[in-house]
């Protein structure tokens, strides 16, 4: 019987999608079957069918469910929140856990997570981070869009030319992108390339949306939808929003957003991260 790898994705959109890249990259490296529990939470609270294509890799079996009431007491990565009551079943169901707050400090040591999985028979992971990374540039291309949200994407880049710069500007709780990421280096950014290109503004904020169309006008393009995250159109929004970013020429993103990141990871495009 072939061994199969059970992987919890936690945290973002973008940290969802680099945490299951690896995980089937660590699949394929030990040849083990993938299967991948969603939990809708507060990070992401919206179904993976409601935003993704199955999921579909020439050397990995993928089984991607949705997490049932009997997840989240068995599956689900132990917290506070749930007394860390699944850590007494996961005991006796897998022989070796690895949890998203263990995730960074291994890799800093160097921990050989291809040695582990290969050793353990029933492994368990849960993670928000890029833990297993591989060289491909185009790592996050195994995800596809619905065809809903695929039409969304194309009708906005009909319009690009090959000069449109994708800017991505986060706010709201990541204290990191707007302590690091002032708006005032993205217009000194746009300042350099005025004349000669134009941009795609993504953010969870209506004020910089408001700021950089009152202060550049045409030059920018921005979704007319209000930047929501917390409900499932919000959730659908911001993927259109990543895919249309990953079309762009280049990115322009902000500090420590792995949504950033995973935009130009899909397409293997250029990516700067504005850092004061």
């Amino acid at each position: 019987m072939k061994k199969q790898l059970t992987y919890i994705p936690v945290g973002g959109l973008g940290n969802r999608m680099r945490g299951i890249a690896s995980a089937i990259h660590l699949a394929e490296k030990v040849e083990a079957d993938l299967l991948i529990v969603w939990f809708k939470d507060q990070g992401l609270n919206c179904r993976f069918d409601e935003l993704f294509q199955p999921l579909v890799h020439e050397n990995v079996d993928i089984t991607l469910r949705e997490a049932a009431f009997a997840d989240k007491v068995l599956m689900d990565r132990p917290r506070k929140k749930n007394l860390f009551i699944p850590c007494i079943f996961q005991r006796i169901m897998f022989d070796s856990c690895l949890y998203e707050l263990d995730i960074d400090g291994l890799r800093a040591n160097g921990f050989d997570f291809q040695d582990w999985a290969s050793k353990a028979k029933k492994p368990y992971i849960a993670s928000y981070s890029n833990f297993f990374p591989n060289n491909e540039k185009k790592r996050l291309a195994i995800f596809k869009p619905t065809d809903e949200l695929q039409a969304r994407i194309e009708e906005v880049c009909s319009s690009f030319d090959g000069n449109t710069i994708g800017l991505h500007i986060r706010r709201t709780d990541h204290t990191v992108a707007i302590a690091q990421s002032p708006t005032e280096l993205f217009d000194n950014a746009i300042l350099q390339f005025e004349g000669k290109n134009n941009f795609y503004l993504a953010t969870d904020s209506e004020e910089e949306k408001q700021h950089f169309k009152e202060t550049f006008g045409d030059l920018i393009t921005t979704s007319p939808t209000k930047a929501v995250r917390s409900t499932t159109e919000g959730i659908k929004d911001a993927v259109v929003e990543l895919y249309v970013l990953s079309r762009t020429s280049r990115i322009i993103g902000s500090a420590q957003s792995t949504y950033s990141i995973a935009a130009a990871e899909i397409s293997g495009i250029g990516y700067e991260s504005m850092k004061q």
